[in-house]
């Protein structure tokens, strides 16, 4: 366990200050990575309602097959596949095991602080990671499952531009507290706090305006030839009601998503921040909108090929901003998400598994965890 901040902690880089080596061992001290023990144990009944919102939400931005006619009520058709025990579409589980904090316990920003470096390092980023589904245990609805996280690591890395950050990776396993279901590592990046009264640092020019009737139809947009997707790209666009919905259904109250003007000043972007896990999210569902041979919910999140996924966020995204969701040219499961300018906004490397769904019935995770026997 860390408890120091010497300055030849082989831990971390030779390079790294000593602020950013106190803030990574303070984590660390609080968090030991050779641990077995998880840090926070959680569990919740998966409930419908909060999927089929869920769903209706992100149906409108990259729809999936459906079995019924169009002219079908999308809720209604949306809730046929949310009977007790059927599983839930991979990613779903993005809006489970949200933060049971106090508000008055969330950091200035709005953002969960449990694993949360100390100031100066406040400005916090989805950065990637990757998830592992297990196709013979998978997570289903009414179903009471648990949660169980652990600190992986903690990185001391520069950004292009030179400067520090943190990096803090967390392991999440859930399923039914005999087996996972799922296998979720993800990262966020932490930088130093940005001083609103510094007048001298240049901010970012606003994104450019999509028209209202785009932003509302853009099913009707060309696609740009020069994107490196394959035909078939779903254009999207979100909106501030859609980042203050999906915010809601993560109880998520960080102000990056919810507040242009903090955004702006104390963050560094031109406007409000597009969430990380709904753009992983997205390109799932176009990656199972092409990959599955039943057009039903159940069969979508059944679909036997879907082993695991690797991603990464590389640049941010804004509202208003016009994106493609597909898979890149010639690479059937590799999905990007990329701006109307060519810039990859993430990128998502799917792993598909041999055989049929039979053949993985009495599959397990094997994810070796840190401080695991």
């Amino acid at each position: 366990m860390l408890t120091g901040t010497s300055p030849d902690d082989e831990r971390f880089p030779e390079w790294a200050s000593e602020e950013a080596r106190a803030a990574a061992s303070s984590l660390l001290h609080r968090f030991p990575v050779d641990s077995s023990e998880p840090v926070l144990i959680t569990s919740q009944r998966i409930h419908s309602t909060p999927l089929l919102q869920l769903r209706v939400l992100l149906e409108e931005m990259v729809p999936l097959p459906r079995t019924r006619a169009d002219r079908n009520p999308l809720a209604l058709s949306l809730a046929e596949s949310l009977s007790n025990g059927f599983p839930l579409i991979p990613s779903e589980h993005l809006s489970l095991f949200t933060p049971l904090v106090p508000s008055s316990a969330l950091g200035q920003d709005g953002s969960d602080q449990t694993f949360n470096p100390p100031a100066p390092f406040t400005r916090r980023m989805w950065a990637g990671g990757e998830m592992h589904f297990s196709h013979g245990r998978p997570l289903t609805v009414e179903q009471v499952a648990e949660e169980r996280t652990w600190i992986e690591r903690v990185d001391i890395k520069r950004t292009k531009a030179g400067d520090e950050m943190l990096v803090v990776w967390v392991r999440k396993e859930i399923g039914d507290g005999e087996g996972e279901s799922i296998v979720d590592l993800r990262s966020w990046v932490f930088q130093r706090t940005l001083d609103p009264s510094a007048g001298s640092r240049k901010l970012l020019p606003e994104p450019s305006r999509i028209p209202a009737e785009e932003v509302h139809r853009p099913l009707h947009v060309a696609q740009p030839s020069t994107l490196g997707l394959a035909p078939g790209a779903t254009p999207v666009i979100q909106t501030p009601a859609t980042l203050f919905r999906y915010s809601a259904l993560t109880y998520n109250a960080h102000a990056i998503h919810l507040d242009a003007q903090w955004a702006r000043e104390r963050e560094g972007h031109p406007t409000t921040v597009v969430h990380g896990p709904m753009t992983l999210s997205l390109l799932l569902r176009k990656w199972l909108a092409i990959n599955t041979s039943d057009p039903s919910v159940k069969g979508l999140a059944q679909v036997p090929q879907l082993g695991s996924v690797n991603y990464r966020a590389k640049r941010p995204l804004w509202t208003g901003e016009r994106y493609w969701v597909g898979c890149q040219e010639g690479q059937e499961d590799t999905m990007l998400a990329v701006k109307d300018d060519g810039t990859v906004v993430m990128e998502a490397s799917i792993s598909r598994l041999q055989g049929d769904a039979t053949s993985h019935k009495d599959e397990h995770i094997r994810v070796k965890r840190k401080g695991s026997k």
